[in-house]
């Protein structure tokens, strides 16, 4: 996937708690890519953010399939399971 992806400047109030995540500012495309590399930075940006559960309880809400990127810490895969888990119990 080309292109960079950068964070929205303004946030609606739903979404206040991204003004705290630790991708705010950063090239986003990272996130975004399916090279083992990308896969391991974007997640250890989510691994240090303050703000990981509210960004994971958000895609959860928001997302729909297929699923991309990672997001509140978790591969799409990982999501698919996290979710399968929960609609199973």
């Amino acid at each position: 996937m080309s292109g960079s992806y950068h964070a929205m400047p303004a946030l609606p109030n739903a979404l206040s708690w991204a003004d705290r995540a630790a991708c705010k500012g950063q090239d986003l495309g990272v996130f975004f890519s399916e090279a083992d590399q990308k896969v391991r930075e974007a997640k250890a940006i989510c691994g240090r953010c303050p703000v990981v559960s509210e960004c994971l309880a958000e895609t959860l809400r928001a997302e729909v399939t297929p699923r991309y990127g990672i997001s509140g810490g978790l591969t799409p895969d990982e999501r698919d399971a996290l979710t399968a888990t929960k609609a199973s119990s």
